[in-house]
């Protein structure tokens, strides 16, 4: 009581305060709560050994920058989760022995505490100057420990829905255990609960010297599973090594996945694929429509068309019907880069409209139906096609339309025409479509595409 009604309760309850003056967001959700139907969750425990020499080769590091080993394990533990959490800040909680007074030092009794320390650096500076400013907060926090965390969390407002300022703890524990009992060597072993209800906590256990030092990672089931922890591990060994190799490197730019994990990513992302330089669109569908004439090539849902069954056109059919509209517009002049626009709904007739002009050597300039009037003028206007393929219901929306108008709804169109693949006549230099900009910042632009940049 004496020390919550003096003056340096409340200078050190201010001083955490004005750290917590915004609360952070929390470090991690609790991804698998559900599992757990409204019960409380237990924990569970996954050890990362640290190679002695190693090890040693770290604290090398930290006095180059009059640090400890503790501030370069919480620098790693920084550059992952601000940098994988996509913030600029670390809350941590940190156990401290609460003893700052000789007076305390001198009493029996367990004084043991935990400060909640909030770094706040961004990822701009180095490693090293990371290490520098960890030690510097680190300083002013222990001047300030006596205050309990539960009374800064309740000056704070936190409420039963969030409990904690911080969602990891980092307890550096390094004791001389070295023991032997009439021959036998002793080890210490440190028992823990299932019940923690901190999301993470890591243990850093430095107990015997001539062995690998110890991490262990506590977790709650309801925030991390054992594989997500055991990732977890791997990368913060992986930081380590790196960043005792590249301290001077900025935090934004330290690598955080392990050797393993960047192979396995290039692998998936490597989707090169030799497309044939000399082919167009027209070429390769007319490639797969003789390879598989049989196959369902598109399917227009009878959901919404006021049609009682699914229309589907095999490759075969969608090719020859492609070809029938194809001659019919070699008929009416179109050579290769000839602009012709295409309105229409969403149907098989649009898909053939969009195949019988590449295959005619033509490129399409395709006009949504649902866009303003004004829009649609001035894209027709623009782009100076000559020829419109569209539908009957859709002329009453493209008003002043002076060329020449194709209903792809008009059975008569595909009469008479050769279902045959029309002689070749473009090449993958020529345009395959123009689209226009949304026009957002100005007017709709026609941006022009051949088809050798389709296929790339």
């Amino acid at each position: 009581m004496l020390y919550i009604e003096s003056p340096t309760f409340e200078k050190n309850r201010q001083y955490w305060l004005e750290q917590y003056r915004n609360i952070p967001e929390p470090l991690f959700t609790r991804r698998y709560y559900s599992q757990f139907s409204g019960r409380i969750a237990g924990s569970g425990c996954e050890t990362l050994y640290l190679n002695r020499a190693f090890y040693g080769q770290l604290e090398e590091l930290a006095k180059k920058y009059k640090a400890t080993l503790f501030h370069v394990l919480l620098g790693a533990l920084y550059v992952y989760l601000t940098r994988t959490g996509q913030r600029d800040n670390l809350p941590v909680g940190l156990p401290v022995l609460n003893r700052s007074k000789a007076c305390f030092r001198e009493t029996a009794g367990l004084f043991v505490g935990v400060s909640p320390v909030l770094f706040d650096f961004g990822n701009d500076l180095s490693f090293g100057e990371l290490l520098r400013r960890i030690a510097k907060i680190l300083r002013a926090g222990y001047r300030h420990q006596r205050c309990p965390v539960s009374e800064i969390s309740r000056a704070a407002g936190l409420d039963r829905e969030r409990a904690q300022l911080f969602g990891v703890n980092l307890s550096f524990e390094r004791h001389d255990y070295n023991a032997c009992f009439a021959g036998t060597d002793g080890r210490f072993t440190a028992l823990l609960h299932t019940w923690e209800q901190t999301p993470l906590m890591i243990f850093v256990r430095d107990f015997h010297t001539q062995e690998d030092v110890k991490f262990d990672f506590v977790f709650n089931h309801a925030y991390f599973t054992a594989e997500d922890i055991r990732a977890l591990q791997a990368r913060f060994a992986s930081i380590l090594k790196t960043v005792h190799e590249q301290d001077a490197a900025p935090v934004r730019s330290l690598p955080l996945l392990t050797a393993a994990e960047t192979k396995q990513l290039i692998a998936w992302n490597d989707t090169t694929v030799d497309y044939p330089a000399d082919k167009t669109l027209a070429d390769l569908f007319e490639e797969q429509a003789a390879k598989s004439p049989e196959n369902i090539a598109v399917v227009f849902p009878s959901a919404g068309s006021g049609r009682a069954e699914d229309q589907r056109l095999t490759y075969c059919e969608l090719n020859e019907k492609a070809n029938q509209l194809a001659h019919a517009l070699i008929e009416q002049g179109v050579r290769p880069d000839t602009l012709i626009a295409i309105c229409a709904e969403r149907s098989l007739e649009m898909i053939i409209g969009l195949l019988g002009i590449l295959k005619a050597g033509g490129a399409y300039v395709p006009l949504d139906p649902d866009y303003l009037e004004e829009r649609l003028r001035f894209m027709l206007k623009d782009c100076g096609a000559e020829i419109l393929l569209t539908q009957t219901r859709l002329y009453d929306r493209l008003p002043g339309f002076t060329g020449k108008m194709i209903d792809l709804d008009e059975p008569q169109l595909y009469a008479g025409w050769t279902t045959e693949n029309p002689q070749r006549c473009c090449r993958p230099k020529h345009l395959a479509y123009v689209i226009y900009t949304s026009g957002s910042t100005g007017r709709p632009k026609g941006v022009m595409v051949e088809h050798c940049h389709v296929l790339v």
